[in-house]
Parts: structure tokens; C-alpha cells; sequence
């Protein structure tokens, strides 16, 4: 992760802190005690309010402006992210991207203005929100990052949408005065509100952690959606007009307390919900499943009132971050799931690494292994070798004793987007490669029937040759992914959307029976084709790179051949 991501992360955590603290004493203790003057014989009372009233009124305006400002500011450090992370990217990603920057900066301008007095016309904010939300959301299908992630993203940003869409089509737009200062004076709070119970009902469903039935049972989610609902309950219970109050000037949704009585505990079911899935995707362990979490609850604690500028910024930062988070959650989570392989002792793996080991040598080439022992029962068995000129490196990881990735680098690893990824289908549950941009097909029937390709298909072509082709159609599972002049990627995780025994042979070194010669001959021949692969590629012969996502970078090894 380069400066500018941990920038622009750190950036998102901060602005969710104090907008926290921005909607607590600002819109809900400020404005709740503000003494409303009377009218006594035609003339207003005088209020003077006392110090600490003040004083808290004063800190609610600085947050109010410190909010605002880092908003502003997150919005642009993102853009700069974005195009420095898809320089390289697919011509339809990169069109995306600029779409997306134009809106984007267009809106933090008009935010910027509008704190200082010098925003431009009502329509210019409402429609560059529009544009955040509505390309925030195009952005998350053509990434493909999974049905649920997506419909989830889809779902947050709808109410949004519908909000500054209608206001867009409403013939009387609403004046300067209405937008930044007062509450907003829309005639479709209705639709907006239905769309947002909606999403919150459908949340947890759509973007909790997975898998999902462990999530239900996380004990942080499930005492903060205890907590809330018990005081909402306790609140509206104690004094009904003041908890509406409240919750319209936290939130903005204008609620009518005569109208809203009878769906009050359907809303309070809805805030609750999705309380318990920001609190589950915050507390995830991956790091975008947290993301995303902030993302959604920027977007809920902008409201949909927006009588500042700070709700516009605040709600733009959070459909971008989850946006750009749902690219990952699903993968970085399918990393880290319970293993489906038999568990394989220590001397028997051991004994099948030496023969693999001592297959890569018999044709005098050089190989070594090394099994590095992490937390968790984690244990990374990395390969190093040499073929076709080029550098080879094993990494093979176990969880107590059961395989859980496969992953083989030929060439050197580069963090950069790969130009092009073949998905072996049907691939079921298995994870996806890199991102690499637009869906292309080879024109070759069996090749096209049995992958799904992204990137540059001339490229590709590159690295296939006619014994390629037909190894790659003989039971072939996982993913590959190529960078030209460097190498090619291949990982696999047996039991999940590919096969016990395609490569390793577990069945046969979770029992008893003696180990067969031939036991490493599937794995000895994938590394041939990728190496192959990687010299058509031009990758030449400079040392892989050690670090591996699935090993502990400090651990200590375990044992050596």
C-alpha cells in the first residue's frame, strides 16, 4: 500500500471520528437544548444563554468547519490515489476514473465555497453528489467484486441518489439559503426514507462480514445493536417528541411524529440493523471489510437532511470508500476461510517436499525449501528453483495442518496491476485473480469455454503456445495472471472451487499408505507450463521476491531441505 493510500485511509478513519463527535454535539445536544425564544405581548424574549452552552456551541462550529475541511480534503487526496493506482488500467476503467474525478472535484469545490460563503448554484452540489453516487456505484459492478458486496454498495448509495435526483427534477429547486443553512424543504423526504430502510434492513445480508454465520454470532455487532435499540426504546418510550427530534436532527429524515407513530418500531428495527453491520464490518478481520464499514457509516451520519456543506462532503467520501473497499472484501476474506483439505502431519508433508525437491534437482538445477511457522497454526512451505532460465518460487500454505493456497510465482512478483488474468471455469467459489481490467475471449473455442479472460488479450496470446494451450485444457484450476517483461502468477486453493487432488496429492498424505515416486508429478508439471509461460514473457532471471501475503514475515522456520 503506497503514501497515498494509507493517507487517504487514515484520512476516512479521522473524518468518521469526528463526525461522530460533530453529530452528537452539534445536531443532537446543541441543538436540543437551544432555547427558542417567546413571543410575550408581540416582542421576542431575550435568551442569554449561559457559559458552558456556549462554550459547547463553539466546539460544535469548530467541528463543523473541521469536518468540512477534512472532507474536502479526503475527496481530493482520493482522486490522486485513483490516478496513480489505474495508470494502467483498461480504457473503460481509466474513462471511469475521470468521470469519477470530475464529479468528484467539482463537489469538493462546491463544498469549499459553499463553507466560505461562496458556493456556486444550488444545483451544482445537489448534481455533483449525484454524479459521486451514481458513478460510485457503476464503478462497483465493473469491478465485479461479487453479487452481494455489490448490491450492498448499490443499496447505500441508492437513497442518496434518490435524494439529490429528485431535487435535481424538482421544478422549484431550492435556494442558497435552504440548502446551506436551513433544513432542506423536500416534498419526496417519503421515497428517500423508504429507500434508506430499505438498504438498512437489507445490510446485514448484503455487506456483514462472511462468511455470514459466523459473523451472527460476533459479540461486539450484537451488543451494540442491543445498546441501541434498548435506548431508542427507553427514549421514545420516556419522551416520544424529543427522541423524533433527535433522531431529524442527527439524521435529517424529517420525520412527522403524528405520521411516523405507527412505523416508528419498523424504523428503529432499520437503525439498528444497521448499526449491527457497520459495528460487524468495522470489527472485521480484513482490512476492506472494515473499510467498507466506514465508508457505510459516513454515509449514514451525513444524513439526508444536508443542510450543510459538511453532509455533502462526508457522504461523497463514504460512497467512494466503499466503492473502492468492495473491490477487495469478498477476496481478502476468501483468503482467510476455514480449510476444506484433510489434515497432513508434519513427517508426511515433510517427505513429500523432499521428493519435490529432489525432482527439481535431478536435471542439475538448483532448488531449496524452507517451512516458516506463523500464528494460528499457519505454516508457509516456500519452494525456490529455477526453470527455463527463469526464477521459480513455491508457496504452499497450511492452517493446522490442511493446505489452504497454492501459490506459484515464475519471474519476479510485482505489486502493479497484472496485464492480463485467465479464471478457470466453472470456478465456483474460488477466489478471483487481480483485477485487470475489460472481459476479452481468444476466439478458440475449447480455450474461451473453459476461462474467463481479462486485460490485454495480444499479450496473453504472448504466453500461449500450442503445448500451453492444451495443458492449460487438461484440468486446469485457479487462476493465472501476467505481467510482460516480469512474470506469471498462478494460485489455486484446493477445496474451494478446485479439486483435493488436482495438484497435491492430499488424499494420499492424509492416510497411511507409503508415498508414491510419481506423487509430486502434477505440481512438477504446472511449474513447467508457467515457467514456460514467463519466458515467453520475457521474464528474466532476477531473484522472486520472498515476502508472501499468507506467510508471518518474522516467524522463524520450522525446517529446511
Amino acid at each position: 500500500m503506497d503514501a497515498l493510500s494509507q493517507t487517504r485511509r487514515a484520512m476516512e478513519r479521522t473524518l468518521l471520528l469526528a463526525v461522530s463527535v460533530e453529530a452528537l454535539v452539534g445536531r443532537v445536544i446543541v441543538k436540543g437544548l437551544e432555547k427558542k425564544p417567546q413571543i410575550i405581548k408581540g416582542v421576542p424574549e431575550k435568551v442569554v444563554p449561559p457559559g458552558w452552552y456556549v462554550a459547547l456551541d463553539y466546539l460544535a462550529l469548530f467541528l463543523l468547519y473541521f469536518v468540512t475541511v477534512v472532507g474536502v480534503l479526503t475527496l481530493v487526496v482520493g482522486r490522486l490515489e485513483a490516478r496513480a493506482r489505474w495508470s494502467r488500467a483498461s480504457n473503460v476503467e481509466r474513462a471511469m476514473v475521470t468521470i469519477m474525478g470530475v464529479f468528484t472535484l467539482a463537489l469538493a469545490a462546491a463544498v469549499a465555497g459553499g463553507a466560505t460563503n461562496h458556493g456556486g448554484p444550488p444545483w451544482l452540489v445537489v448534481g455533483a453528489l449525484a454524479g459521486v453516487a451514481l458513478t460510485a456505484m457503476m464503478w462497483t459492478w465493473l469491478q465485479r467484486p461479487g453479487l452481494s458486496v455489490a448490491a450492498g454498495v448499490t443499496m447505500i448509495a441508492a437513497p442518496v441518489l434518490v435524494y439529490a435526483g429528485f431535487a435535481l427534477l424538482t421544478q422549484h429547486l431550492w435556494t442558497e439559503n435552504e440548502i446551506f443553512v436551513g433544513e432542506a424543504k423536500a416534498g419526496f423526504g417519503s421515497m428517500t426514507r423508504l429507500a434508506l430502510t430499505i438498504a438498512a434492513v437489507a445490510s446485514p445480508y448484503l455487506l456483514a462480514p462472511r462468511p455470514f454465520t459466523r459473523s451472527l454470532v460476533q459479540v461486539p455487532p450484537v451488543i451494540a445493536a442491543v445498546v441501541v435499540a434498548t435506548a431508542g426504546a427507553i427514549m421514545l418510550k420516556v419522551d416520544y417528541l424529543a427522541a423524533i427530534g433527535a433522531i431529524n436532527r442527527g439524521l435529517g429524515l424529517a420525520l412527522d411524529p403524528r405520521a411516523v407513530s405507527e412505523w416508528i418500531a419498523f424504523y428503529l428495527l432499520a437503525f439498528t440493523t444497521i448499526v449491527w453491520t457497520a459495528v460487524a464490518c468495522l470489527t472485521a478481520p480484513t482490512p476492506a471489510r472494515r473499510r467498507l464499514g466506514v465508508g457505510m457509516a459516513l454515509v449514514v451520519l451525513a444524513g439526508l437532511g444536508f443542510p450543510w456543506p459538511m453532509n455533502f462532503a462526508v457522504a461523497a467520501v463514504g460512497l467512494l470508500a466503499m466503492a473502492d473497499a468492495s473491490t477487495d472484501a469478498e477476496r481478502e476474506e476468501q483468503r482467510v476461510f476455514r480449510p476444506a483439505t484433510p489434515v497432513v502431519d508434519d513427517e508426511r508433508w515433510q517427505a513429500f517436499v523432499g521428493q519435490l525437491v529432489n525432482a527439481l534437482r535431478a536435471d542439475g538445477g538448483d532448488a531449496s525449501a524452507v517451512s516458516v511457522r506463523g500464528d494460528h497454526g499457519r505454516i508457509a512451505t516456500v519452494v525456490l528453483a529455477e526453470r527455463h532460465a527463469v526464477p521459480v518460487r513455491l508457496s504452499i500454505t497450511r492452517v493446522d495442518g490442511c493446505v489452504v493456497t497454492v501459490d506459484l510465482v515464475c519471474g519476479r512478483e510485482v505489486t502493479s496491476a497484472p496485464r492480463w488474468t485467465a479464471l478457470a471455469r466453472p470456478h465456483g467459489q474460488h477466489p478471483e485473480p487481480p483485477a485487470a481490467g475489460a472481459t476479452f475471449t481468444l476466439d478458440l473455442p475449447s480455450f474461451d469455454a473453459a476461462f474467463r479472460c481479462r486485460g490485454h488479450r495480444d499479450e496473453l496470446l504472448v504466453a500461449l503456445d500450442a503445448d500451453a494451450q492444451t495443458a492449460l485444457g487438461a484440468g486446469f484450476d485457479g487462476w493465472l495472471a501476467g505481467w510482460p517483461g516480469a512474470g506469471v502468477r498462478h494460485r489455486v486453493h484446493p477445496g474451494h472451487g478446485a479439486p483435493l487432488d488436482l495438484l497435491l496429492p492430499l488424499s494420499e498424505l492424509a492416510g497411511r499408505a507409503a508415498l508414491a515416486p510419481t506423487a509430486s508429478g502434477p505440481l512438477l508439471a504446472r511449474i513447467e507450463l508457467c515457467a514456460g509461460m514467463a519466458a515467453r514473457l520475457g521474464a528474466g532471471a532476477e531473484p522472486t521476491v520472498l515476502a508472501d501475503a499468507d506467510a508471518e514475515p518474522d516467524a522463524e522456520p520450522d525446517a529446511a531441505s
